[in-house]
């Protein structure tokens, strides 16, 4: 059946593509469907849940832990700074105080988070800063940090930028896991329609999609 729902899922973005690298929906379960042999484990107690929900009828519930790519499986989600890429997801937060939603990096880089009041997004040696007010607790928000090649990393919220854009200075460490809607604490949130592309999907305020994501 999971074969099945990839297959179908390749056909709805016109073949299997070249642009979406990883693609997780939580309707089918802890798999990347882009990429079904990449190796995605569990950070601590995230599970499947229905309390929340966006395009069905669940939701990656990470109020207990988060999604996890070791480094052996993730070294095509590593961005030098010349590479464009898009990481994006929907999220329902829970809490601004104090969370991660996304590390892949060393200590305090590649990674998006709240501090002390802040959004902070920081890739390999650039960062941005925001106050967390920009994001909301309550709803769906669709977040989504895109670089394009020698140019900027941007930070969208609901298809609104924010924060001042930096010079990329590349995304994830190669030696370094990745963890999704987790990191050095959790992101409190429920996430769905997690999707990392090798292209750079959104350059200027955009309207967030109102469907769920296909590979292309």
């Amino acid at each position: 059946m999971k074969m099945l729902e990839t297959i179908l899922s390749r056909k709805a973005g016109g073949g299997i593509g070249t642009n979406t690298l990883l693609l997780m929906q939580a309707d089918k379960g802890f798999t990347d469907i882009a990429n079904p042999s990449r190796l995605v484990q569990k950070y601590s107690n995230p599970v499947i849940g229905s309390t929340q929900s966006k395009f069905s009828n669940v939701s990656f519930d990470c109020t207990g832990g988060g999604i996890l790519i070791p480094a052996a499986s993730k070294k095509d989600l590593v961005f030098s700074a010349d590479k464009p890429y898009t990481i994006e997801f929907w999220a329902y937060n829970t809490s601004l105080n104090n969370v991660w939603w996304l590390y892949s990096g060393r200590s305090a880089q590649s990674d998006l988070k709240v501090y002390s009041g802040n959004v902070y997004l920081q890739d390999e040696g650039g960062s941005l800063y925001a106050p967390s007010s920009f994001m909301t607790t309550g709803k769906w928000t669709h977040v989504a940090i895109v670089g394009t090649a020698n140019d900027k990393v941007r930070l969208f919220v609901d298809g609104k930028i924010i924060g001042v854009p930096f010079l990329p200075k590349g995304w994830g460490h190669v030696n370094q896991q990745m963890v999704i809607g987790s990191g050095e604490i959790n992101s409190w949130a429920h996430l769905d329609q997690i999707r990392i592309s090798n292209i750079a999907r959104y350059t200027a305020a955009f309207t967030p999609p109102t469907d769920p994501f296909v590979i292309d």
